[in-house]
């Protein structure tokens, strides 16, 4: 929406995915375990890769965590925009 610089239109419904951490915050890997659409979890997978590298992990360990998002309809904005 930043970037188009007007609203844009997303697929809605909610989507479950797991993803690999490497101990320093790389995201290695993530796979669905759940989507409402095909759409949404495109949406979801290139989120997780782009928001790579999160913060170190705690002690030191790689983990496995689990991500969900829900994703409503949309609600007009000012001038049902």
């Amino acid at each position: 929406m930043k970037q188009a610089r007007h609203p844009v239109t997303l697929p809605t419904g909610s989507c479950r995915a797991v993803a690999v951490i490497l101990a320093n915050g790389t995201v290695v890997r993530a796979e669905l375990a759940g989507c409402s659409s095909e759409a949404l979890g495109k949406i979801e997978l290139a989120a997780i890769h782009a928001a790579s590298p999160l913060p170190p992990t705690p002690f030191g360990h790689n983990a496995s965590i689990t991500i969900e998002t829900i994703a409503p309809d949309a609600t007009p904005g000012i001038s049902g925009q």
